[in-house]
């Protein structure tokens, strides 16, 4: 659920995303972390910018470290399995 007090940062993120600016959106959404750590929609918001750069490895180790911190996430373990899908494992 995204947090009304970062809403506006998440909208600028995924402007930035859609017009393949990775690296700001990249460095936008690690700062969000710092500033609001162990939320969970940040973290996944973040394992799926990976996968969606195929950053397989480091998605892949964000939603496992995701399902530990929270192992009723289902969200992290589809978005795990759609790393493993796209790594044909």
């Amino acid at each position: 659920m995204i947090k009304d007090i970062y809403k506006q940062e998440i909208d600028e993120i995924l402007s930035l995303f859609k017009t393949k600016n990775f690296l700001n959106a990249k460095i936008k959404i690690e700062n969000l972390i710092k500033t609001y750590p162990n939320d969970m929609f940040l973290e996944n918001m973040y394992g799926v910018f990976l996968l969606n750069c195929n950053n397989l490895k480091d998605a892949i180790f964000v939603f496992n470290k995701l399902i530990k911190k929270y192992p009723n996430n289902a969200v992290a373990y589809y978005n795990l399995g759609l790393c493993y899908e796209k790594e044909k494992l």
